[in-house]
């Protein structure tokens, strides 16, 4: 009854805070794909707002702008009975044993820690113990609104601490989330630019130590110059054998072509062996072209084989002619056939010279090939490092750009959190006292009756002779009464 005499009236101060999502609470991978994000539902996003209202440190930093003695005045002594209370002068005379000196804090000849400050935490943490016992933090089930109450004995202070518990919170908020990342992600594109610089002067290196101008294009020139070559080659050596085969024949036609022949005769005598001749060519085309006309046993075929028969034994019987003079020179088809040789010869000499000038050109097409295979892995892997480096060059340009620009408008003090309903003074206060009062009004009578129960229940007198058969074991065989009864004859 005397606690709920001193308990007073107490004041809730209320207001209400709306989180929204945002991308802070959406985890986008700093690296890889940036299409891949994944957001936290909006209970976990209410929750772990919430869980940044409960921070010790903002309830600190809240009491101390208020200030500790206006607060929670009866949390100790305040700060003038301070420096006078007997601590503050057992203080005092220590440091003036010292020579009057104020001794350093943190120093090397440091004594010890402040017992006024050690005091003033020790205040500070049992009022932090006190506001958090007084705050209810609590999420407001199926919506994205936090709910804040706070009770306090002054409603204006109970009204202030809180509006000044959000708007610490929210700094706090901004701190948490306010990560200057840009700062990072410039530093990664800088060096992603410096290590690309070098990719390109190593892959230009590469391409001038090797006389590389463009890798594919120059290996596709080059086999496709191999498979000309190699055509050429095939068309030259079939060419030389062609020209080969020629020389052997001209050779074998110059071994039996004479190189002289005669080029005059004269003969006094009519040559009728040359003119039976004539004429038996004559009609043999006439009775060739009657054949097709008639056939062997018409009359007109049958007059020419008789004519034909004739002119033949003429032929047969005439002697040849004789020269009287007679003329011989060279041949000229042994003149022609020297002449081809010659120029065959040329043509062998200068289809074997090509032949084997194609054959250093495809031996160097192979070796140049076989070396651009050789080449190949290693101007991959400097095409790929270069490929790579591009690709995250311009990953962390643009993750820059967006850290930028979000830090530009976490400066404009936009976020995903708004104040919905500020505390305002309570007007009604709400007191224990008459339910501490009822509550010890029945348990006054709780602890009596259960006293009496408790008392009577380990008494040690026996009062009825029941009682005294059950504690002794032994029969009663006579017992007294309290008082005197009058006899029947007395009062009659």
């Amino acid at each position: 009854m005397l606690v709920s005499l001193k308990l007073g009236t107490v004041y809730t101060a209320e207001a209400r805070v709306l989180v929204l999502p945002s991308r802070d609470y959406v985890l986008r991978p700093e690296v890889g794909d940036l299409g891949v994000n994944m957001a936290m539902g909006d209970d976990r996003i209410v929750r772990s707002e919430t869980e940044i209202f409960k921070n010790s440190q903002l309830v600190e930093r809240v009491i101390e702008e208020i200030g500790l003695d206006q607060f929670y005045p009866d949390s100790g002594v305040n700060g003038s009975e301070a420096r006078d209370s007997w601590l503050a002068r057992r203080w005092r005379a220590l440091r003036g044993l010292f020579g009057g000196a104020e001794p350093a804090t943190g120093a090397a000849g440091d004594l010890g820690p402040d017992p006024l400050a050690e005091q003033e935490r020790k205040r500070l943490d049992q009022a932090v113990v006190r506001f958090t016992a007084s705050l209810d933090v609590l999420p407001v089930k199926d919506s994205s609104v936090i709910h804040l109450t706070f009770s306090d004995e002054n409603p204006g202070i109970a009204a202030d601490a809180l509006n000044r518990l959000i708007l610490v919170y929210l700094e706090q908020r901004r701190s948490v989330f306010e990560l200057s990342r840009s700062q990072v992600f410039i530093q990664q594109r800088d060096n992603f630019a410096q290590r690309l610089n070098r990719a390109e002067q190593d892959l230009e290196a590469f391409k001038l130590k090797y006389d590389i101008s463009a890798f594919a294009d120059q290996k596709s020139l080059l086999l496709r110059q191999q498979a000309e070559v190699q055509n050429d080659k095939m068309d030259t050596a079939t060419r030389l054998r062609e020209v080969e085969g020629r020389l052997n024949t001209i050779r074998n036609q110059l071994v039996t072509v004479p190189r002289e022949i005669p080029l005059f005769a004269e003969s006094g005598q009519q040559d009728a062996r040359d003119t039976a001749r004539a004429t038996l060519v004559t009609l043999e085309a006439r009775r060739n072209e009657l054949l097709t006309k008639f056939s062997e046993t018409s009359k007109f075929i049958t007059d020419l084989d008789d004519q034909i028969v004739k002119l033949r034994a003429i032929v047969t019987a005439t002697p040849p002619k004789q020269s009287l003079s007679r003329r011989s020179g060279r041949n000229p088809l042994y003149d022609e056939l020297n002449t081809d040789l010659v120029r065959r010869e040329s043509e062998a000499a200068a289809l074997g010279a090509r032949q084997k000038s194609l054959d250093a050109q495809l031996t160097r097409l192979t070796q140049r090939l076989a070396e651009f295979d050789r080449l190949e892995r290693d101007f991959n892997a400097l095409m790929l490092q270069r490929t790579l480096l591009e690709k995250n060059l311009q990953t962390y340009a643009q993750k820059a750009e967006e850290a930028l620009i979000q830090e530009e408008l976490d400066r404009q003090k936009t976020a995903n959190v708004r104040v919905i309903e500020q505390a305002q003074t309570p007007r009604q206060g709400r007191s224990l006292r008459m339910i501490v009062l009822a509550l010890a009004l029945v348990g006054g009578l709780v602890i009596a009756l259960a006293l009496a129960f408790l008392k009577d229940f380990f008494r040690e007198v026996l009062i009825s002779p029941e009682d005294a058969e059950r504690a002794l074991r032994l029969p009663v065989l006579v017992a007294a009464p309290l008082k005197n009864i009058p006899s029947r004859s007395a009062r009659a």
